[in-house]
């Protein structure tokens, strides 16, 4: 499994969720993703094979405690950089959330901190979403995660 497909999936329940505990309906995570109902089934699925999510059948799907640990810094480190690209590139609002969708991939934990820190821990992202606190989950510890969760045969 691909690690940055994974964190599409937990940084959209994330953002698209009413709460924490409330299964976030699959036909609306589909639509979002734009993929097929099954594709997203299947892939739930294996996120809760890697005990990132749970899947509660006829109602949702809800992150676990490593899913949200993940989706949380995913949400984090997209935000600063749209901050980032909005208030000191200049960047124009629509072109933010794309670029900044590339860079909260490619961009270690470390780089987007230094970044928050620079422009003095922004709390809100250009759109007015929260900018998720910084937790304790640096890219080593993320892809630990990942790692030691994965199966090969799956």
């Amino acid at each position: 499994m691909n690690f940055e497909h994974v964190e599409e999936y937990l940084g959209a329940i994330y953002r698209l969720r009413e709460s924490a505990n409330a299964p976030l309906p699959l036909p609306r995570l589909q639509e979002y993703l734009n993929y097929t109902l099954i594709s997203v089934h299947e892939m739930v699925r294996k996120l809760e094979g890697e005990t990132l999510a749970s899947y509660v059948p006829y109602r949702g799907v809800v992150l676990t405690g490593k899913g949200e640990l993940i989706a949380a810094s995913l949400v984090r480190r997209h935000r600063i950089w749209e901050r980032f690209l909005a208030d000191v590139l200049a960047i124009p609002g629509e072109d933010t959330h794309a670029i900044a969708g590339q860079l909260e991939h490619a961009a270690p934990d470390l780089v987007t901190e230094r970044l928050a820190g620079l422009m003095g821990e922004p709390e809100l992202c250009p759109h007015g979403s929260t900018i998720p606190p910084k937790r304790s989950l640096e890219d080593e510890k993320r892809n630990e995660i990942f790692s030691s969760t994965h199966n090969p045969k799956g």
